[in-house]
């Protein structure tokens, strides 16, 4: 992203005494902004809206103690698209939980004494992968760059792409799941249903058990826990005990044992209520099953090399 800076806050660059401050903002898919400063107290700017990718309105920046202007970025990783940086100042509980998957990041330095005089915006993208340690976490930031350079859109396979996309995912309302227009296909709240854990053997297996009632109130459907490999625990936001809020991916799923993808923030407890919800494997059966073909978004004749193989095959 090429940069664009002031004459005003250039000339402060080269000035013998500078009042310089980094700065960065995100922007979850879901929540309000956040804003951070390397300053020890808050700071207050005005909206910028030049020089950058995003428009950031006015906004209180939160002090972040012992956070430096070498912190963004804090060391680069050339073997990925993008930079790992070390940040304190994001929330711990919301990490773990994936609250900022996919956010939008902007990292800049201004001139706190005279924000007039614009800003200089040094990184700003996308954040990727995320790992959470016992003091700290590494955020990998994808910058607009590099994201440019990487695979869009869908791409011909024969497992359907739904859930490939933000917002979509099986039986998702207004997803690519359902038409809209026919209002067919399955809903999620009719896959779902309140479970409650009765016996655990670690963080990321424990038994439930649960009644035959959906969410949406109807009838659980035949079959619903045959169907629950790639489908999702949630926790209950109130009585999900230590890991409320948390939802993971249900790796497999037999005589009511779940055992998930990767473990919880922390091991739950007998008595932990939380949401089961059906999966899909984007599979022909599995469409074929929820009666959903209409839909399918898979690609059942593949072009190119496949393709050509297949019809020299035929011609033999």
């Amino acid at each position: 992203m090429s940069r664009a800076v002031s004459s005003p806050l250039l000339a402060h660059f080269r000035s013998r005494y500078r009042t310089l401050a980094t700065c960065w903002v995100i922007r979850p898919r879901v929540g309000p902004i956040e804003a951070y400063c390397s300053l020890d107290r808050n700071l207050v700017l005005p909206a910028f809206n030049v020089g950058t990718a995003l428009e950031t309105p006015a906004l209180t920046y939160l002090c972040a103690g012992g956070v430096e202007s070498t912190t963004i970025p804090a060391r680069l990783n050339l073997s990925k698209a993008g930079v790992e940086v070390a940040v304190l100042a994001f929330d711990r509980e919301r990490l773990i939980k994936g609250y900022y998957r996919d956010a939008q990041f902007e990292a800049f330095i201004v001139n706190y004494a005279d924000p007039t005089q614009g800003r200089d915006v040094r990184l700003s993208g996308k954040v990727g992968n995320i790992e959470v340690g016992p003091v700290g976490a590494n955020i990998e930031l994808i910058t607009w760059a590099a994201l440019s350079e990487m695979q869009q859109g869908r791409t011909c396979n024969q497992l359907c792409d739904v859930g490939c996309f933000p917002g979509e995912g099986f039986g998702t309302p207004g997803g690519r799941c359902r038409n809209a227009t026919l209002n067919d296909g399955p809903l999620r709240a009719n896959w779902s249903v309140l479970a409650t854990i009765t016996a655990v053997a670690s963080a990321h297996q424990f038994t439930v058990s649960h009644g035959t009632t959906a969410i949406s109130g109807a009838a659980l459907p035949s079959g619903f826990d045959a169907h629950l490999e790639a489908g999702d625990v949630e926790f209950d936001s109130d009585s999900g005990g230590t890991n409320a809020g948390v939802a993971l991916q249900i790796k497999s799923a037999a005589s009511g044992v779940i055992t998930l993808h990767q473990d919880l923030p922390f091991v739950p407890s007998v008595g932990d209520e939380l949401v089961i919800v059906a999966g899909c494997r984007r599979t022909v059966a599995d469409c074929t099953f929820f009666e959903n073909m209409p839909n399918y978004r898979g690609f059942n004749l593949l072009p190119g090399k496949i393709g050509v193989l297949n019809e020299k095959t035929e011609e033999s």
